[in-house]
């Protein structure tokens, strides 16, 4: 008998047995066949055999008991396996079901005798068939994976796919979304499949499953997934108009305009609350006006000064998009237009502060002069020297990053940036928090 194995349970499956080194002619040939086997495991369907070894076989019965395979016939003609007879008999047994151990057929007796009672083989033994069960791979559905928008989802392949003999490492996985918009991927490391959806994408599908272990056996399944709308916040969008602190007079008509936001939500709609206020942090705001448009013409022009003017976009559930950068303006008299005199030394207070990776830094200068800003810790150490060098008369700005002088990013904490001119000094203190 030829050794087989990764028989599944509950399937059909054939022992093959040949015989050599038996020769006989012109007698009457009887004989007998003995295999031992696990009735609670097997079950024994059919006896076949060929008849191109034995020139003609007669009475060939078999029957099981106590766990016995009985094969028996007789024949008048030649006998001849010299050689290898190839597959004499094929033995088809059945495992059973609900049963997973690994099991021998043993090939207990071979008896062939003529008339006389001699045996006209001089040798025959005996081998042992092993095998094991195998069993399919099994895929466990989930009845509806529900996954938010702009959000992932993470499954446990382990709590999905099982298999009594392979580990999942065995075993050819193939994972597909009937949608594009959702990405599937596994981690063969930690055994989780991630499920990603498009950013602002929405809909429902299904993911098609298929494990199949080394033999072939395979099992598929398909899951209904959805991703559930979720609002989203106005998209960014960045002011235009009139440009970073540009020098205008009273007497020029000032128009504002921004870049228009996303809407990622259909029928959603999106407004835009536009303030001005002559202090950076706009505790108290001069002006505040909503609109639905993306341009907005100021009629009353406020007095010579230095502003400052944001805008945010909001939706319906409340939701709101800073834009990317606040701006300033300087207002004066057709006099000072040209040379973009102000009336006063003065550093303003850095925004955005509280800040997070960058902030900007505004000061004002009655005369042209050498002007020095630097950042120092709560301790007096010396953090950063942002600008030293010759300013013009004006309002100017520089931007602090909120990094030291290796360029590397300091700590979160409390400190102070500080103005020096030949003449005066200032400073104000900032918060960075990372």
């Amino acid at each position: 008998m030829k050794d087989t194995s990764n028989v599944c349970m509950g399937l059909k499956f054939v022992v093959p047995v040949s015989i050599k080194g038996i020769s006989e002619s012109g007698s009457l040939v009887a004989f007998q066949l003995t295999l031992k086997y696990n009735s609670l495991l097997l079950n024994v369907r059919n006896v076949g055999f060929k008849k191109s070894v034995f020139s003609d076989w007669d009475g060939v019965s078999w029957n099981t008991e106590d766990s016995l395979l009985i094969i028996a016939g007789f024949t008048v003609n030649t006998i001849n396996t010299e050689i290898d007879s190839g597959n004499l008999f094929n033995i088809q047994l059945t495992a059973k079901a609900d049963t997973v151990c690994t099991d021998s057929i043993t090939f207990n007796r071979v008896l062939f005798y003529n008339l006389s009672g001699i045996e006209p083989s001089s040798y025959y033994g005996s081998s042992v068939l092993n095998f094991s069960h195998n069993l399919p791979p099994v895929i466990s559905g989930i009845s509806q994976i529900n996954i938010f928008e702009d959000s992932s989802k993470t499954l446990d392949i382990r709590r999905i796919i099982s298999d009594g003999n392979d580990s999942l490492s065995a075993l050819s996985l193939t994972f597909r979304s009937s949608c594009p918009q959702l990405s599937v991927l596994y981690d063969t490391t930690r055994k989780v499949l991630k499920l990603n959806p498009q950013k602002n994408w929405f809909g429902s599908g299904k993911l098609f499953i298929m494990a199949e272990d080394p033999t072939g056996l395979k099992d598929s399944l398909s899951m209904d997934f959805n991703v559930i709308s979720l609002p989203d916040a106005p998209g960014r969008f960045s002011l235009i108009s009139p440009e970073d602190s540009l020098s205008v007079n009273t007497k020029t008509p000032l128009t504002f305009c921004w870049t228009k936001s996303f809407n990622a939500d259909p029928g959603d709609t999106i407004l835009y609350r536009f303030s001005m206020d002559s202090n950076p942090d706009f505790s108290a705001p001069d002006f505040v006006v909503s609109l639905a448009d993306t341009v907005f013409n100021l009629s009353d022009i406020p007095d010579p000064g230095v502003y400052f003017w944001k805008v945010v976009a909001y939706d319906k559930d409340g939701l709101y998009t800073l834009c990317d950068k606040m701006f300033c303006f300087i207002i004066s008299d057709q006099s000072n237009v040209q040379t973009n005199e102000v009336s006063e030394f003065r550093l303003w207070q850095n925004s955005p502060n509280p800040f997070n990776q960058s902030t900007q830094i505004i000061f004002s200068l009655k005369f042209p002069q050498n002007t020095k800003i630097v950042v120092y810790d709560m301790q007096g150490r010396l953090v950063k020297i942002l600008a030293d060098n010759f300013f013009t008369a004006g309002t100017h700005k520089i931007e602090w990053k909120g990094r030291d002088f290796s360029g590397e990013d300091v700590s979160s904490g409390i400190y102070i940036i500080k103005l020096t001119t030949p003449f005066l000094s200032t400073d104000k203190k900032c918060i960075l928090l990372r």
